[in-house]
């Protein structure tokens, strides 16, 4: 019994573990059935700003002194809400490329692809949209189309026009064109918004409100438009800093 109880003991002893070279690279062995893991330098997490003005800032200041590390960075744009400044490969002969800052926008919740009711679409459309003579014709079709009115549709495909009731006895055909050009807060703010295509659509169904909705239709060339105009405002304000996009 008591030699089952000092067993027992030792079997939950911490067993210490070994490290194991192989072809240059160093692993531990944990001896716990897990394998060899790769022992790797510790590095600190990448800084995070949401602007890309927080990038000009960084580098400005040389808070982690890139320069006098010599270090070959660079800034990569990954994608319209994400850019990123690393470096070349290091880390042992494990080839670890280290991220020093990374530069994030969070774009509103904007629903596209379904329809919404006409009071939600005219939030939607002045809260996530900028404002032009496009959204301000389309915020009159809609904000002019009322429960009652939504009942005659004429569409070919391209063009829905819509019987919207201006007044007891007075009936307005409002067409609605597609496709229409628009720009949704989609990338940071720091750069112009980039254009995109999109139909939009009128419905009533039976005993239901009238209700819209966008679609997109330019095959999402905006976030290629995107990171195109976030590469160039970059180069233009960091031109000794390689920029990848």
């Amino acid at each position: 019994m008591i030699k089952e109880a000092i067993d027992r003991i030792l079997s939950l002893a911490p067993v210490p573990s070994t490290i194991q070279e192989i072809e240059g690279r160093k692993y531990i062995d944990t001896q716990k059935g897990g394998g060899l893991v790769p022992l790797k330098k510790p590095k600190p997490e990448p800084l995070t700003v949401h602007t890309l003005s927080g990038i000009i800032d960084y580098l400005a200041k040389e808070i982690d002194y890139l320069k006098e590390a010599q270090s070959d960075h660079f800034i990569q744009v990954v994608s319209p809400t994400e850019v990123v400044i690393s470096a070349a490969f290091n880390g042992a002969g494990f080839f670890e490329r280290p991220e020093f800052l990374t530069a994030t926008f969070e774009p509103p919740q904007i629903r596209i692809g379904d329809y919404v009711s006409l009071e939600n679409f005219i939030i939607g459309l002045q809260a996530y949209f900028v404002q032009d003579e496009t959204t301000a014709q389309l915020l009159k079709l809609v904000g002019n189309v009322k429960d009652e009115t939504v009942m005659q549709f004429s569409d070919d495909g391209r063009t829905q026009a819509v019987s919207a009731r201006t007044g007891i006895s007075m009936v307005e055909v409002a067409p609605v064109p597609n496709p229409i050009t628009l720009r949704p807060f989609r990338t940071f703010p720091e750069i112009e918004q980039p254009e995109s295509l999109f139909i939009c659509r009128l419905r009533q169904q039976k005993d239901a409100p009238p209700a819209c909705g966008l679609w997109e239709a330019d095959n999402k060339l905006w976030k290629v438009k995107a990171i195109t105009s976030i590469a160039e405002w970059l180069k233009e304000r960091l031109p000794d800093v390689s920029i990848i996009a």
